[in-house]
Order: C-alpha cells, then sequence, then structure tokens
C-alpha cells in the first residue's frame, strides 16, 4: 500500500473513529466517512489517469457491531459490550445484520460514485476477510474455530473477466486478479464459477509457523487436525486420536502439507 498514488485509513481522522481502540491495527471509521473520502477522491482524479485499481476496506460489522454512525436499516435497538452474551444471542444476531446491511449500502453507494465519475468498464470484486461467529456454534468472534460460520465468506464478482473455483481460498484471489489484468480487451468474458470435485483448500488457525488448527476443506466436507491436543476429525464427527487408522493417509498429507509450507516462508532473522 505505500505504493499507491493516494493513501487513506483511519489514522488521518481519528477524530472520527468508530472503534473502541485507537491503536493503528485497531482504529477504524464509519462506512460513511469512507464513502466521503473516497467521493473526494474519484471527482478529483484526472479522467486520463487510467486504469484504476481501487481498495476499499469497510470495518463496521467488526465487533460490537455497531457504532455512533449506524444506520437503523434492520434495528434501532443496541446492545453494550456488556450486554453481548449468549442470553441475547437473537438480538446480537439483529445487531450484526443491521452493520451488515450499512455494508450493503455503503458498498453500493461507492459502486454508484465510481460508474458517475470514471469512464470505461467497471470490474467489482467484493470478499470479506472471515466469517463471525455470534453465538450460534457457542463461541463470539473469529479465528477460533475451523467452523462455517468462521470460515465460509462472501465473494461477489462481476464485470471480471476471471474463473473462479468453488472452494476457492483468499491466497488465490492475488493470482486470479494478475491474470485477469495481463488479458487483452478481446480476451474479456463474464465470470466464469466452477465446482470443482475433489479441489482442497487448507486453512489453519493461529500462525502458519505454529497454528492450533490445521484443515482440508473441499466442497463438502472439512478435515481437521487440532495440533496441540493431537487429534483429528471429519467435519462435526467426535475427535480421534491424531494418526488414528480411520483416513490416516488424509491426515498424514495434510500434516505434510503443512511442513512444507514452512519452506516457502522467508527465515525469520
Amino acid at each position: 500500500m505505500e505504493k499507491a498514488h493516494f493513501f487513506y485509513d483511519a489514522r488521518q481522522d481519528v477524530n472520527l473513529r468508530s472503534s473502541p481502540f485507537a491503536s493503528p491495527g485497531s482504529l477504524a471509521v464509519p462506512g460513511r466517512v469512507v464513502t466521503e473520502r473516497l467521493s473526494r477522491f474519484v471527482q478529483s482524479r484526472r479522467q486520463d489517469q487510467r486504469p484504476l485499481f481501487l481498495y476499499v476496506n469497510l470495518q463496521d460489522t467488526h465487533f460490537p457491531y455497531q457504532h455512533y454512525d449506524m444506520d437503523p436499516l434492520v434495528t434501532n435497538s443496541s446492545l453494550s459490550r456488556s450486554e453481548i452474551k449468549p442470553a441475547n444471542r437473537a438480538k446480537v444476531l439483529e445487531t450484526y445484520l443491521n452493520a451488515a446491511a450499512n455494508v450493503d449500502a455503503y458498498a453500493g453507494r461507492i459502486v454508484d460514485i465510481l460508474e458517475k465519475n470514471l469512464d470505461g468498464d467497471l470490474a467489482l470484486l467484493i470478499v470479506s476477510d472471515h466469517g463471525e461467529s455470534l453465538f450460534d456454534d457457542g463461541l463470539l468472534g473469529h479465528g477460533l474455530d475451523l467452523s462455517d460460520q468462521q470460515m465460509r465468506i462472501l465473494m461477489i464478482v462481476k464485470g471480471f473477466p476471471a474463473r473462479i473455483e468453488e472452494p476457492m481460498g483468499q491466497d488465490e484471489i492475488r493470482a486470479t486478479i494478475q491474470k485477469a489484468l495481463g488479458l487483452s480487451p478481446e480476451q474479456h468474458s463474464s465470470p466464469e464459477r466452477m465446482l470443482i470435485k475433489g479441489k482442497r483448500v487448507f486453512q489453519n488457525i493461529g500462525t502458519l509457523a505454529r497454528p492450533s488448527r490445521i484443515a482440508w476443506r473441499s466442497e463438502a466436507e472439512v478435515w481437521e487436525a487440532d495440533l496441540v491436543h493431537l487429534r483429528q476429525r471429519k467435519n462435526a464427527e467426535p475427535w480421534a486420536e491424531l494418526g488414528s487408522a480411520k483416513d490416516e493417509d488424509l491426515f498424514r498429507d495434510l500434516v505434510y502439507y503443512w511442513e512444507s509450507l514452512q519452506h516457502l516462508r522467508p527465515s525469520s532473522p
């Protein structure tokens, strides 16, 4: 991002922050502020500066799922942080859905701004960084489990000459964009969605060097290894000892694949 011609983040509007924490890693401003700053940039940009690659990050659905500048699109009720607990699960979900509706609205405004102020075709790729457990599986938050709630995410592609293979890992998006950028206008086509039988995506919790859990995820199944308690399971079946006879080869392949990734990482000083 340091190479970008134009860069904006919440550190430039600390007085407008919507996050409970002010550290750079947690700092956020409302989607309305992000949209306004983007609009100013797009309207001031020379039209002969093409092509434009734009990255926008909307943070409004993060904990505590509400802030001072949230429109009541689904609900006008609010919860204090102490009220975000399993007993209020229905209200927590309602609050989260309201935040998601606000993000949808901001995304729509951003698309309108781009279509009105930019020449040429608009290619869109909208993706979230993670799912969120809202006590539906007994947990709150993300990065805690390899469940569908935390691992399955939204992806919207429009006007993008790309083949989207399912399941698709986030680490595949970079190559997908690079491939699309390398195509000539004559090669452009509508996005193609393909379900690939047998394709597996690697997932982990924790750092790649020291994960607590690793998994293969296919279109229908999850094979998970718990490296802390040395156990394994398929889907939501009961845990078994890691290396037990059932699906032993598959779990061995999973562990070997994770080990091979260590050789691709830059060495630490």
